[in-house]
């Protein structure tokens, strides 16, 4: 994959409306100009910031070098038509076949034949048989059947038991190393002639007599270890087997349960036990009395000084809160005198104070917008 086409405008300043510097047409530009990077530019893959794939259509005759094409890079497989044979040639024993054009037709002829005839491949002949004459094999021959009705591998195993220049007139000892050296398990050797010599006449180990004279023939202890093997006839298996003197022991069938003990006397206590969770939190209890009123603040416009003021717009009734912006406490001078009576005209521009103040003197305060009517001048207390 190569570069591949990257907007570098990220910030969008280039848009409609928008104030487009000289480093935002400088940095578009070069990101343009490394996308058509002749080496790392775009590799048209089909993804996105790499163009679309190139299809046969828009291929000109001529337009890929084939100096650009990697070697094993392009796998025809069913996307060809036509032949092409560039050049082509058999060598060997009995083939030969050539082409040399492209189109051109590849043929190999054999000179396979069932007959014996020099320099021929042999082949079959409409029985499915081989002919040929003398056959030279420079390595090891395999055969899986027989050889003219003769199994190969069974006759030389046999010849191989067969000592050197051996004749018909073996020696007795030689006739007998040779019975004793045959692997076939019927063979009576001189071994098992000695063997048979040491076994007494009629014996036989079912014989109760000859066998109890056999065991009271053993030598006799006085001490019996409990690790000491007797043998024993094991009734369930049906087989002797062998155990120890201590195992062999018969035991005793089990006696009755003798009566229940008195009952113990009780233990201490133990230790106590660990904390139990604390349990969920209760509900809220009433809300207590209201404290003792503080001492109100001396400095003006405080939250809790007190100050006489009148509303500018609107009405509050005792109790009520209102905003700062609503109330005056300065009369304006006028042509250097100053007004005593409280009217639209000559008190409406007054200074207005700060944060929430509550009515604290007038049972209304109403501002009136005439000359006739008087401004309603309360005691109101800042609360925030």
């Amino acid at each position: 994959m190569g570069t591949g086409y990257v907007r570098n405008d990220s910030a969008n300043n280039i848009a409609v409306g928008n104030v487009i510097n000289a480093s935002d047409l400088d940095g578009e530009f070069d990101a343009i100009q490394a996308g058509f990077n002749g080496s790392t530019g775009h590799s048209h893959d089909g993804t996105t910031g790499e163009g679309p794939k190139i299809d046969s259509t828009g291929l000109a005759a001529g337009a890929v070098d084939a100096s650009a094409v990697a070697n094993n890079s392009v796998a025809l497989g069913t996307k060809t038509t036509g032949n092409y044979v560039a050049a082509g040639a058999v060598s060997g024993v009995g083939l030969s076949g050539s082409a040399g054009a492209e189109g051109a037709t590849f043929t190999v002829t054999s000179n396979a034949t069932d007959a014996n005839t020099a320099s021929t491949i042999v082949a079959r002949d409409s029985n499915g048989d081989f002919a040929a004459g003398a056959i030279t094999a420079n390595g090891n021959i395999v055969v899986t059947g027989t050889v003219d009705g003769r199994d190969i591998a069974t006759d030389g195993t046999k010849l191989d038991g067969i000592e050197a220049s051996a004749t018909a007139d073996q020696t007795a000892s030689e006739i007998r190393a040779l019975v004793e050296s045959a692997s076939d398990s019927n063979v009576f050797t001189d071994a098992d002639h000695t063997k048979l010599n040491g076994v007494e006449a009629s014996a036989d180990v079912t014989d109760g007599t000859n066998v109890g004279a056999a065991l009271t023939g053993f030598g006799t202890i006085t001490s019996v270890a409990t690790d000491d093997v007797v043998a024993v006839y094991d009734t369930s298996a049906s087989a002797w087997k062998k155990a120890t003197t201590a195992n062999a022991i018969a035991a005793g069938p089990t006696g009755p349960t003798g009566p229940t003990g008195p009952a113990g006397s009780n233990g201490s206590n133990g230790s106590a036990g660990p904390t139990g969770p604390t349990g969920p939190t209760g509900p809220t209890g009433p809300t207590g009395p209201s404290g003792a009123a503080g001492t109100p603040s001396s400095s003006f416009n405080a939250v809790g000084s007190y100050a006489a003021l009148y509303l500018n717009s609107g009405s509050v009734s005792v109790s009520s809160t209102v905003s700062g912006g609503s109330l005056r406490y300065n009369k304006q001078n006028q042509s250097g005198y100053q007004y005593t009576t409280f009217s639209s005209s000559n008190s409406s521009s007054g200074s207005s104070v700060s944060g929430t103040w509550r009515n604290m003197g007038a049972n209304t305060a109403t501002r009136h917008y005439n000359e006739n009517y008087y401004y309603g001048v309360a005691l109101y207390v800042r609360t925030a």
